[in-house]
C-alpha cells in the first residue's frame, strides 16, 4: 500500500473527489447546520451537489467559495490506489477516508494559508 497522500494540484476538481468536503467537514449556518461525518443533504448519489446551479438562492454561496486546495480528489484517489472504499459504498471505511480527507485538507491549508482551517465549512 502507499503510504503517503500527495496534493500535486492545488486547484480543486469535484469531477475526481467523493465529495469529501460535503460529507467530512462540519456546517454551522443560520440555514443549515450539520456535524462532520454526516453527508450534506444536497450531495446526491454521485458525489454531486444536487444545489450547485442554485447555491446563491439557496443560501449556500460558502459552499461556492470553498476550496479543498486539491485535497479532496488527492484523497479520493489514494483511496482507490490503495482498495480503500469510498465512504459511501463501504461504511466500515468511511472514518478511513474522511479522517484522510481532514488531515491532509488541514495540512494543505496550514501550508498554503500559514493557519490551521476554521473550525467549521464557511467560517
Amino acid at each position: 500500500m502507499n503510504s503517503t497522500v500527495e496534493v500535486t494540484n492545488f486547484t480543486p476538481d469535484c469531477s475526481k473527489c467523493h465529495g469529501l468536503c460535503c460529507v467530512a467537514l462540519a456546517f454551522d449556518w443560520p440555514h443549515y447546520k450539520k456535524p462532520a461525518g454526516t453527508p450534506c443533504k444536497n450531495l446526491d448519489d454521485n458525489f454531486r451537489c444536487g444545489k450547485w446551479d442554485v447555491l446563491e438562492k439557496e443560501g449556500y454561496d460558502t459552499c461556492r467559495r470553498f476550496s479543498c486546495h486539491g485535497a479532496g480528489q488527492a484523497v479520493a484517489q489514494f483511496a482507490e490506489e490503495n482498495g480503500i472504499a469510498n465512504w459511501r459504498a463501504a461504511p466500515a471505511d468511511e472514518p478511513i477516508e474522511q479522517g484522510l480527507f481532514q488531515q491532509v485538507y488541514s495540512e494543505v491549508y496550514k501550508n498554503l494559508v500559514s493557519a490551521p482551517p476554521p473550525a467549521k465549512a464557511g467560517e
